[in-house]
């Protein structure tokens, strides 16, 4: 008797256990599919700008301190930026965001012109940890009925000190993507740059092609398409990862991802940074063409790069002629000296 009523509660137990693994299938199969992003941290509104809400403007300076919104702080996209749109340091970036007055705790409204600046600066406060970013999709030539005043630059020292954590987590730097690609880690790899860059037969740094298994997602970052944000799906436990050319690129692309709900980390320095490092796989690699100088003309190149040869034989002929005639002007003019002085 013992034994049987053993052989019972096991059973029991088992048929518990296959039914709860059964119920966790069927939740995985209805609601899995996505890795999903807190999209209220981040996320696009066409709707003007509340009392509550902290607006920043991120055109230049010029234009946004000669109409702006209502009470709105002037903190353009470059200031962010260096020579060739390298990002400043993270200790750089709070205490830029302190001088127009951010905590980290408010609703902000990134508004602007057209373009991929609004989604950048939106992305950077993303990743600094403010408590939630609102990226305002009209363009603010298209603005109408609202009250404009005077843009408010930002101080010259820190008014407030930035307080949130960052979100170090929606960040990945080069070493740490080389080691999940090699080890074997679940990884969906989006690349966000257009297909004839990730083919490499465009070429915007020292080599060419994409990061082995990359997937082409091109989004447009040179137009802002709110109405083709991306739509993929990805399965839960995977590690995804987008990158653009650069960091700009990189964190604008993020942007539109984590804004329609996907949980993803941005290559901080983009495919430039892994380009330049020798040491990390490519695939369909594409070099540059020293014999021209070190550039490569993509699309088209042989038109382009006949048409500056042409150029070049034309400037070489008329500096040719200009020669020949200073040489005789110098011949005829030292005769006439001669012969004066004979006389």
């Amino acid at each position: 008797m013992k034994a049987a009523d053993e052989y019972r509660q096991s059973r029991t137990n088992w048929l518990v256990t296959m039914g709860l693994a059964a119920i966790g299938v069927v939740i995985f199969l209805v609601f899995g599919g996505i890795v999903h992003a807190d999209a209220s941290a981040l996320n696009y509104t066409s709707l003007a700008a509340t009392s509550s809400q902290f607006v920043l403007d991120v055109r230049a300076r010029v234009q946004c301190q000669k109409k702006s919104l209502a009470k709105a702080r002037c903190l353009p996209a470059s200031d962010f930026l260096g020579p060739h749109r390298r990002l400043a340091n993270f200790s750089g970036l709070l205490w830029l965001l302190g001088t127009v007055g951010l905590t980290g705790s408010e609703h902000v409204l990134v508004i602007g012109d057209a373009g991929p600046n609004k989604e950048f600066v939106a992305a950077l406060l993303y990743v600094m940890g403010q408590r939630r970013v609102s990226i305002l999709t009209t363009p603010f030539s298209e603005l109408k009925n609202f009250k404009s005043a005077f843009g408010e630059g930002r101080s010259r020292t820190r008014e407030k000190i930035f307080q949130r954590p960052m979100r170090a987590d929606s960040l990945l730097l080069r070493r740490e993507l080389a080691q999940a690609l090699s080890g074997h880690r679940q990884l969906v790899i989006f690349d966000a740059r257009s297909e004839n860059e990730y083919w490499g037969r465009e070429l915007r740094t020292m080599r060419g092609g994409h990061i082995p298994g990359a997937q082409l997602l091109p989004l447009s970052l040179h137009q802002f398409a709110v109405k083709k944000r991306p739509s993929v799906q990805v399965m839960p436990g995977a590690q995804v990862v987008v990158y653009g050319r650069d960091s700009y690129e990189s964190l604008v692309a993020m942007a539109r991802l984590v804004a329609s709900g996907i949980k993803v980390q941005a290559l901080l320095d983009g495919w430039a940074g892994w380009a330049v490092d020798g040491s990390q796989p490519v695939d369909g690699a594409t070099y540059l063409d020293l014999r021209n100088g070190g550039l490569h003309y993509g699309i088209g190149g042989k038109k382009q790069l006949e048409a500056t040869k042409n150029l070049s034989r034309k400037w070489l002929l008329v500096l040719g002629i200009l020669v020949l005639l200073g040489v005789f002007m110098a011949g005829y003019f030292t005769r006439k000296i001669v012969a004066g002085k004979g006389e």
